[in-house]
């Protein structure tokens, strides 16, 4: 006689077999998400990069030479030519703050502090610089752009003819901004170089005086915007320009 049938025997089997591929699948979808999430971590952190970029960073030509400026956050280093010198600085607004050092020892008359300033279309500057222990400037120091990095983004912190804004550029072309001293905001959507919306501020934020619209178009290089606003349901009246100079931090 056939040995009886037991009903548990393969079917424990297969359930065996059903939980493996259960997990192999679960590994496989949590390597999936890890890696989307490291995926998602670099492309923040690449336009996190890009919204560094101010209208510092790049070369100068300059009364000392070859000037080459990076920025981190608000923090700017640079290099000249003249005494292989080095530059330190902190950027707020559209000046630049820092001190200075050269060959052959970098420190007594060959360093010092120096005080930049950044013209309204970002393509020169002027400055004053002394020594260590100096209490007056001792000479002047000029400069004009000569190359840099472009970035196209409206993410970052500009100096403008209204107050500090701060642009958050969450999607391809949907703009946010905050602006001072007013408390000011601003809601709108970018379309290559251009930039309309809205903006509001304190105390009512609505109109008649203190809303309306904005039309703003980014330079070629991205470093300045010039533009103009109203009140209410006009964009134009007055002049708004502004000049990048950090992150939107």
């Amino acid at each position: 006689m056939a040995a009886p049938w037991n009903p548990s025997s393969k079917p424990a089997a297969a359930s065996h077999g059903l939980r493996r591929v259960v997990r192999v699948g679960l590994v496989a979808l949590t390597v999936a998400a890890l890696g989307a999430g490291v995926a998602s971590a670099q492309i923040h952190q690449s336009k996190t990069h890009a919204a560094s970029t101010s209208a510092w960073v790049g070369t100068w030509k300059t009364t000392w030479g070859t000037l080459t400026f990076t920025q981190k956050g608000f923090k700017v280093t640079g290099t000249f030519t003249t005494g292989k010198g080095k530059i330190t600085g902190s950027v707020a607004s559209t000046k630049l703050s820092g001190v200075w050092s050269k060959a052959p020892s970098y420190k007594g008359t060959d360093a010092g502090s120096l005080l930049l300033t950044l013209s309204a279309d970002s393509k020169s500057f002027t400055g004053q610089y002394k020594a260590t222990g100096a209490t007056a400037w001792a000479g002047k120091i000029t400069g004009r752009f000569a190359s840099g990095p472009v970035n196209l983004s409206w993410n970052g912190t500009w100096a403008t003819s209204h107050g500090t804004i701060v642009f958050n550029q969450f999607t391809t072309n949907a703009v946010t901004g905050a602006y001072t001293p007013k408390e000011g905001r601003i809601d709108a959507t970018a379309n290559e170089y251009s930039l309309n919306g809205n903006w509001s501020e304190e105390p009512s934020y609505s109109g008649p005086s203190d809303a309306g619209l904005l039309q703003f178009t980014l330079s070629k290089d991205g470093r300045t915007f010039t533009g103009t606003y109203g009140k209410e349901t006009a964009s134009t009246g007055k002049s708004w320009t502004g000049v990048r100079i950090g992150p939107a931090e």
